[in-house]
């Protein structure tokens, strides 16, 4: 059996990757890494959360908005990740509204 390699992607390729699937990807060293839907009882304890969070940043009137796995953050030089649940800044809102693919490039 002959191993083919695996292409790995620069940062600035992953953010313009698209393929013919409504996949998401995580980047790691390079690869491309599908993430797969959550399951049943795990959206459900990530919506809880949500509200838990959502209701405590309006209780303290903090400039801040809970996202869901929507928003990538950039952990290294070929690392992205896609976190269940995000907590944005409304700088970091404001840095988003205009990407095309929207991942943050420092720890929010």
């Amino acid at each position: 059996m002959i191993a083919t390699q695996q292409k790995l992607y620069t940062f600035a390729e992953y953010l313009n990757y698209q393929d013919s699937t409504d996949n998401k990807y995580e980047l790691f060293n390079g690869e491309l890494i599908s993430m797969p839907p959550a399951s049943g009882f795990h959206a459900l304890i990530l919506r809880y959360i949500f509200k838990v969070l959502e209701r405590e940043i309006e209780m303290l009137q903090l400039d801040w908005q809970v996202m869901p796995a929507t928003v990538g953050i950039r952990t290294d030089k070929a690392k992205s990740r896609i976190p269940d649940l995000m907590i944005l800044t409304a700088e970091q809102c404001q840095e988003i509204r205009n990407m095309t693919t929207a991942v943050i490039e420092f720890s929010p």
